[in-house]
């Protein structure tokens, strides 16, 4: 009986043994699993929001393109983009971008002014400038026809 009892003893080890190997294996896997899930959750969550970001994106190039519409297309182009755009936030785009190139617009035209009106300015200072180097060239030939009428004599010969 002993000895019955020593095999019996012995192969419950080796199945201890063996169910000790197989939990650790098993728990082994188990972590790497869990590590997987994580990883595959923050995939998932990635994932959402590259969605959302790609959806976002759609909705700024369909305004964009609406914005182009407007701002180079003809009347009946802006009326149909206007007609067609039922959702607010792609209307205060719409107003949003309008007035941002409206801005710059008012702001070149003011440069534009500001240097056309220097321009004048200095254009008008020329001509008073030029119609003053006249008048003193006027002056000087008639100054130099009196001499020359007072002094015969002299406008042939040169002064040593």
């Amino acid at each position: 009986m002993t000895e019955e009892k020593e095999k019996e003893n012995e192969t419950l080890l080796k199945s201890k043994c063996s169910l000790e190997k197989d939990l650790k294996n098993t728990r082994h896997t188990c972590s790497n699993l869990r590590t997987k899930m994580k990883y595959m959750a923050e995939d998932v969550e990635k994932s959402k929001r590259l969605h959302e970001r790609a959806k976002l994106l759609e909705r700024e190039m369909k305004t964009m393109r609406g914005l182009k519409v407007i701002l180079e297309g003809s009347q009946a182009d802006c009326d149909e983009v206007l007609r067609n755009t039922s959702d607010i936030e792609t209307m205060a785009h719409l107003m949003t971008g309008l007035k941002r190139d409206y801005s710059s617009l008012q702001k070149s035209k003011a440069e534009v002014q500001q240097q056309a009106e220097e321009l004048q300015r200095k254009v008008s200072y020329s001509r008073l400038t030029t119609q003053t180097l006249r008048e003193e060239l006027e002056e000087l030939r008639s100054d130099k026809l009196q001499v020359s009428r007072i002094y015969p004599l002299l406008s042939g010969r040169t002064i040593h």
